[in-house]
């Protein structure tokens, strides 16, 4: 909207005015006017939001996170555009020190109840750089670290953040039990330092290993031992065995979790995960799918979206879809297409050459 102007209508006024007499109380609003600059362009009202009841967290899961905070921005300068004044403890200090008298201002705003948080999960590049600051391996092994806890499931990506899994949190409790002299981490700050002394000629290679495997030895055949077989039990599913009812459990593979049928290898049954959204096609209201590419790159596909359909929707899309929003073709569906059409071609490519390979071979015999 083109305008610089501070007016608001009467009705907004009153919107604000019943909206924060409710939700704060009636001390904390205050009938406020703003003069206009006399350059400014009058012809609308002040940007605002249009219904003051729709906060930004409701209507949070219907924005992308851009829209969420310009929306939030411009939701609460108009509220707080529209009541009173904040209250604060103010604080003065005068210090006398032989001639000299020294002042010092403080202020405190009105105390808000507030309530401990957990500490936020690690990204790639939080983790990396909390590995930097222990001292923990040095550049070449942060990516190669990070891509072995993943490869062995100890941790998902969800959102670029990095969460344990089940399994992870099983062997985590179990070396922390086992072997808290190894797991820490002074004791890999402290062998990075005896590798650098190595590395410039200070210590003796053997003697460093000689010192922590032979005890380390030592525990692992006592662990062995001692320790009861740890079983991780399968995440059973809501979904049954269409060839022997038995319900289907989550396993890992390759490419991810799928669905495998617990009776194996009596039944072999065994099915992708297809996960959806709560938000229909914008385009024919059909079901959405999340699908990954080769890069394991998200996008999104309508289940009507297949070769074979007569009533075909082409809907696909990088970008997860809004409830309510119109669908507009652009490049990213043209990429998607394009990359899907490459892997088709690329596997064919490589199939005619493997053919064409035996048949030389055959030729020269």
């Amino acid at each position: 909207m083109r305008t610089d102007s501070t007016r608001i209508s009467n009705e907004a006024r009153s919107a604000a005015k019943e909206y924060i007499s409710k939700t704060y109380g009636e001390n904390y609003y205050e009938n406020r006017f703003y003069k206009t600059k006399d350059e400014a362009q009058d012809a609308h009202e002040a940007i605002r939001p249009t219904y003051v009841d729709l906060d930004p967290e409701k209507v949070k899961d219907y924005l992308t996170n851009d829209q969420y905070k310009l929306y939030k921005l411009i939701y609460n300068r108009f509220i707080a555009s529209q009541m009173s004044a904040a209250v604060y403890d103010t604080v003065v200090v005068s210090v006398n020190a032989d001639d000299y008298n020294l002042r010092a201002n403080g202020q405190t705003m009105e105390p808000k109840q507030s309530f401990t948080e957990p500490p936020p999960r690690y990204t790639e590049a939080s983790l990396v750089k909390t590995l930097e600051e222990k001292g923990i391996g040095r550049p070449s092994t942060y990516a190669p670290t990070i891509t072995t806890i993943l490869a062995r499931r100890y941790i998902e990506k969800v959102q670029k953040q990095l969460i344990p899994t089940d399994l992870g949190k099983v062997v985590n409790k179990l070396l922390i039990e086992n072997f808290s002299d190894v797991v820490n981490v002074e004791f890999t700050a402290k062998i990075e330092e005896e590798f650098d002394k190595i590395a410039e000629g200070n210590e003796q290679w053997k003697k460093v290993i000689r010192e922590f495997y032979t005890p380390f030895e030592e525990n692992v055949e006592k662990v062995e031992s001692e320790l009861e077989h740890v079983k991780l039990e399968d995440e059973v599913s809501d979904v049954p065995c269409e060839k022997c009812g038995r319900m289907m459990v989550y396993k890992y593979g390759r490419y991810g979790r799928f669905l495998a049928c617990p009776g194996y290898p009596e039944c072999k049954n065994a099915k992708p995960i297809i996960e959806t959204i709560d938000v229909p096609c914008p385009k024919c209201g059909g079901v959405v799918q999340v699908r990954k590419t080769k890069k394991r790159r998200n996008y999104y596909i309508c289940e009507n979206n297949f070769e074979g359909n007569e009533n075909r929707c082409d809907y696909i899309s990088w970008n997860k879809p809004k409830l309510g929003e119109i669908f507009v073709e652009g490049e990213d569906v043209s990429e998607i297409e394009k990359e899907t059409k490459k892997k088709a071609t690329t596997k064919k490519k490589s199939t005619t050459k493997k053919k064409t390979t035996t048949k030389k071979k055959t030729t020269k015999k």
